[in-house]
């Protein structure tokens, strides 16, 4: 009787083996068949599920590694479904990492890159069940410049977060409208001063403005400590933004409105669909991070984001961000980290020098320390002036050599003075010198972004 069941059970597996040979037939005459397989193990069908389970232990393929570790961790994964899926992906790539998500994802990250040449068409089918317009991101037709695999889902929809999109503004605030230590992102453009806080960037992530005429777009991922803004506008076309509802290496993944292309934040580039790959890129602005009396004091007549936003929020009351930012624990995940500076150390990141020089990080602690910073970066000087408020801005320096800064002005070795604007330094005979673009980072996110960033600490 044992040996009768042995057979029946050896014929059962050849037939399935049949199935499964004849399912990767019909995939490549017909197109997604065989990646709607790896729906079923999170599918309400548990015959189905349970089929395909035993398909994937019987003929085990490499690329079916990063489509499994996204199926274990979906939000439709059962526990036991999720742990039937470990204990295949452990005999599968004969590692040994349990029901634990991070080395997972760091072990797929650092192997070379070998997904199913449909690897997109199955991201939309599983995403499209939380939000149908996830599905404009990922199909195979799109063009893309980073890894799918490491495009993560942050568990809320498109504009899940929701996004400022017509903003109001204070044209003349009282003083005491903000406490006096209430951090600010502060930008000048064409003539005009602007203030943002930065409180209430972090509770929306993204705003869409327009500042001294030019279109312009403010982007804060409390995530990567990271808040950029570009100039909107790109070969006379201003994009309109959102936010995408992904991340890729912790920094969140925008949407233009027009393509819904996928670009990132921290760049500025668009890295997934129509735009992704050709010279498009978001130009950065010079921001600073400082105080609303700080910047008060350099901009009298500045304006303000006004809390007017359309939303029940109370934008005095912190983020969850504050109690992130307390600890080196990440919650999105990287390929890899740098011990040089802890996870969450703050870096001020260089953007726009020329094209020969490196992108550049200094960590603020150095900074702090060193109110007037000379330096070089491909063959390019610059010094970076700090004021009390922490608020750090670089500027080219050429062969000018500057002592001492006092938060309005920096005297150079010659004892001449040269006044200090949000677009460059002027010094004597109205000679300038500009201002390079540059933001705060988390450093684990800025180095996962740009792997051989030079380091000054």
């Amino acid at each position: 009787m044992e040996k009768s069941h042995r057979n029946i059970l050896i014929v059962l597996l050849a037939l399935l083996a049949v199935v499964f040979a004849f399912n990767r037939w019909a995939f490549r005459e017909t197109g997604p068949f065989e990646i709607s397989l790896f729906l079923a193990p999170v599918s309400a069908n548990e015959q189905a599920a349970n089929e395909v389970f035993t398909l994937l232990e019987i003929e085990w393929q490499d690329y079916y590694a990063p489509l499994l570790v996204e199926t274990a961790y979906s939000p439709f994964a059962t526990t036991n479904r999720r742990d039937r899926i470990i204990r295949i992906l452990d005999a599968g790539t004969g590692q040994n990492f349990g029901n634990d998500h991070v080395k997972w994802q760091r072990w797929l990250w650092n192997a070379p890159e070998n997904l199913h040449d449909d690897y997109a068409e199955f991201k939309a089918l599983l995403y499209e069940q939380i939000d149908p317009s996830f599905r404009e991101y990922f199909h195979k037709q799109r063009a893309k410049t980073i890894r799918l695999d490491e495009v993560v889902w942050s568990g809320i929809p498109r504009d899940g977060v929701p996004p400022i999109t017509q903003p109001k503004h204070l044209e003349n605030p009282a003083p005491d409208f903000l406490p006096d230590e209430e951090l600010v992102i502060g930008l000048e453009l064409n003539g005009k001063a602007r203030a943002y806080p930065r409180r209430m960037l972090e509770y929306h992530e993204l705003v869409q403005d327009s500042l001294g005429g030019d279109p312009i777009v403010g982007t804060l991922c409390g995530f990567s400590g990271c808040a950029a803004f570009y100039n909107a506008s790109v070969n006379n076309v201003a994009y309109e933004f959102g936010n995408s509802g992904f991340h890729y290496r912790a920094n969140k993944l925008l949407y233009d409105k027009s393509t819904k292309s996928l670009w990132q934040a921290l760049s500025g580039l668009p890295v997934i669909g129509p735009m992704a790959g050709g010279a498009t890129k978001l130009q950065p602005l010079p921001i600073v991070t400082t105080t609303w009396k700080t910047w008060r004091e350099l901009h009298p007549n500045t304006s303000l984001l006004s809390p007017d936003t359309g939303f029940q929020i109370d934008y005095s009351k912190p983020t969850p961000f504050s109690e992130y930012a307390q600890t080196d624990e990440l919650v999105y995940q990287v390929p890899k980290t740098d011990d040089r500076l802890k996870n969450k150390q703050e870096v001020l990141a260089v953007r726009a020098m020329p094209a020969d020089a490196r992108q550049l990080a200094i960590a603020r602690e150095l900074l702090l320390a060193n109110r007037v910073y000379h330096g070089e970066s491909g063959g390019n000087p610059y010094v970076v002036l700090t004021d009390e408020s922490g608020a750090s801005r670089v500027y080219e320096s050429g062969e000018v050599k500057f002592e001492s800064f006092d938060g309005r002005s920096a005297t150079d070795s010659a004892g001449k003075a040269w006044k200090l604007t949000e677009t460059a330094l002027t010094g004597p005979d109205n000679a300038k010198l500009r201002r390079y673009p540059a933001h705060r980072a988390y450093w684990f996110a800025w180095q996962a972004a740009y792997p051989d960033t030079d380091l000054v600490k």
